[in-house]
C-alpha cells in the first residue's frame, strides 16, 4: 500500500469499514436467498480483501497496538 497522508487516511477508514459492513451485509443475503456455493465464496474472497486491506492501514496499527484494545482483544479470542 502506497504512503498515504492524513487527509487521505480519514477518507479511506470509513470507506474499508463501510466496504466490510456492506461485504458483511452482501454474505448474509446470499446465505438467505441462494444454495449455490459459488457466490458466497466470492463474497467471502472480497470480505477477505476488505478486511485484509483495511488491517494493513497505519491506523488500524496503531489501534491494534493500544494495551487496552489488545485486552478486549484477549477477551474475544479466548
Amino acid at each position: 500500500m502506497q504512503h498515504m497522508t492524513a487527509k487521505q487516511l480519514a477518507f479511506r477508514v470509513p470507506s474499508l469499514a463501510q466496504s466490510v459492513k456492506w461485504q458483511l451485509e452482501r454474505l448474509r443475503s446470499s446465505q438467505e436467498t441462494s444454495s449455490s456455493t459459488c457466490p458466497k465464496l466470492s463474497g467471502l474472497e472480497s470480505l477477505s480483501q476488505c478486511v485484509d486491506d483495511l488491517l494493513r492501514l497505519p491506523l488500524t496499527h496503531q489501534a491494534l497496538s493500544n494495551e487496552q484494545f489488545q485486552e478486549l482483544a484477549d477477551e474475544v479470542l479466548d
